[in-house]
């Protein structure tokens, strides 16, 4: 009974799991204790999902910031994702292509310095908004083992569209401080 009992983990520990963060639900009310981080993200995939991992100053944790909320992702998919934080610095290490219906990481890759890997000064009240991202991924089935492909594209978006495209979506959240790490 207990071979059974912890197989489950031995698998969840091996295959590495993904604790993807929810967005903050788009008609929630800003909180003035938080700092908030967003981005657009156009996904196109079957199953497989795109995140962003954000890592805080002097901590080890990943913080998974999805490409969409949804568990499985069929075709072209636009939506803007906000993030709750607490106050601090932050900033994006690395992205990885996870399987969305089970949570298990395909693979991770990190980033190389750069405007990407800028510190996000996540303050209250405020929102830091990443930029506009596109995730495209592939899973090609074979005998006794599979490939998966991913690709990370930063897309060009300019200020006052990252902005309409946050208000459109979080309209509560239009009277915070706004800034835009990867806008033009």
């Amino acid at each position: 009974m207990r071979t059974f009992l912890l197989l489950p983990l031995v698998i969840a520990a091996l295959t590495g799991c993904v604790s993807p963060q929810q967005f903050v639900a788009s008609t929630a009310a800003p909180s003035p204790n938080l700092g908030y981080v967003g981005a657009q993200f156009v996904t196109a995939n079957a199953g497989l999902a795109t995140a962003l991992i954000l890592m805080r100053e002097g901590s080890t944790e990943e913080i998974v910031f999805p490409f969409a909320n949804a568990r499985v992702i069929k075709g072209n998919m636009v939506d803007v994702g906000l993030l709750a934080l607490p106050p601090g610095k932050y900033s994006i290490r690395a992205w990885m292509v996870y399987n969305a219906m089970f949570n298990e990481r395909e693979f991770k890759q990190n980033i190389p310095p750069g405007p990407l890997t800028t510190v996000l000064d996540v303050q209250p009240n405020k929102v830091v908004f990443i930029g506009k991202f596109e995730g495209r991924n592939t899973w090609t089935p074979g005998y006794g083992s599979s490939t998966t492909r991913g690709a990370l594209r930063n897309e060009p978006i300019s200020l006052a569209e990252a902005r309409s495209a946050f208000n459109a979506k979080y309209a509560s959240f239009s009277a915070l401080g706004f800034s835009c790490v990867l806008c033009y």
